[in-house]
């Protein structure tokens, strides 16, 4: 699986980040590691957020983080 995301991301055109979560398997289903997906995925989306304008969707940051 993470053979597969790595060949993903390589092709992707954008900014990215990859985050291996440790001791995760494919589901997450191991004690906090869907902690650490959410948290992670959070903390991206509001890196991303902070560097772009809301012209290409206006109100997306108040929907998605409440500003």
């Amino acid at each position: 699986m993470l053979e597969d995301n790595r060949q993903t991301y390589a092709q992707l055109k954008c900014e990215k980040e990859l985050a291996v979560i440790p001791e995760a398997t494919h589901l997450f289903e191991e004690l906090g590691t869907l902690d650490g997906v959410a948290t992670g995925t959070a903390e991206g989306f509001s890196r991303h957020h902070a560097t772009c304008q809301d012209e290409a969707a206006p109100g997306f940051g108040k929907r998605w983080f409440g500003k």
